[in-house]
């Protein structure tokens, strides 16, 4: 009995023995030959050299970009300065800026006896789409007209633009009781562009209106509305800004029944 209780005495030890170095085995570190260490080394020095590779490429690129970017500002820097001289030249070269040529306003004579509604309203169309200005002479006599037409000449505004409604023969123009000849009226009107004759027998005095450079009259008698309308178009093609034969063919191709009966003289 006492040898049985030793045997197993001995064998509780062993395996204690042997319980403890695999305990150490496991919970203490192996201790690192040196061809460990020295392996460790090599690739730590290996990844080091990639770092310093990869950081050298890095700044390979950082300085590439601020080449790039200096280069970029030197380019902004030139055209800036270049778009500056041009803004500076085109200052000094580039001419002041003209104010719109204001139209020649077109002065309206018309006899009390004649319906001058029909004219007036085309001419009032003519405004809207043009901007040609009119004004009329109310109650014309032949001496309101020297008054007017002179004041106007001294304040260097003279009638450029004029159009009479009125009843003509062969001596004149009738302005109420007053008789105005070709003679008489072409002493006022020696600035006059245009001048147009909305009446029948019109080529009786607008043929000796020399002065005039450019004279539209109506050759016959016509009706008020006929007169109204091609003396409408043919200024609307003036206040167009076309000249005067190329209105007075507009005017004739817009009123075929006048075109016929309408001629002009230009001097």
């Amino acid at each position: 009995m006492e040898i049985n209780g030793w045997v197993v005495a001995s064998v509780v030890g062993v395996i204690f023995i042997i319980a403890g170095a695999i305990w150490r085995e496991k919970t203490q570190p192996r201790q690192q030959t040196n061809a460990d260490l020295l392996h460790e080394l090599e690739r730590l020095q290996g990844e080091l050299k990639t770092t310093k590779d990869d950081l050298a490429r890095m700044q390979a690129t950082v300085n590439s970009l601020l080449r790039s970017l200096n280069e970029r500002d030197a380019v902004i820097a030139n055209l800036t300065a270049e778009v500056n001289e041009l803004k500076r030249n085109q200052s000094i070269t580039r001419p002041e800026p003209q104010p719109a040529k204001r139209q020649p306003i077109l002065h309206v004579v018309a006899d009390p006896a004649v319906n001058s509604d029909l004219d007036l309203a085309k001419l009032r169309q003519v405004r809207e789409r043009t901007g040609m200005e009119f004004t009329r002479v109310c109650n014309p006599t032949k001496e309101k007209l020297a008054r007017q037409i002179t004041a106007a000449a001294s304040r260097g505004d003279p009638w450029r633009r004029i159009h009479i409604s009125a009843h003509c023969n062969r001596n004149g123009i009738l302005i109420g009781q007053d008789l105005i000849t070709a003679g008489w009226l072409s002493e006022f009107i020696t600035s006059a562009d245009i001048v147009v004759l909305a009446s029948c027998e019109g080529d009786a005095v607008g043929n000796y209106l020399g002065v005039a450079r450019a004279v539209v009259v109506l050759i016959e008698e016509v009706t008020d509305d006929q007169a109204a309308r091609f003396s409408g178009a043919f200024w609307m093609a003036i206040g167009s800004g076309k000249p005067p034969q190329d209105a007075f063919d507009d005017a004739c191709d817009r009123s075929p029944d006048v075109a016929e009966f309408a001629e002009i003289y230009l001097n």
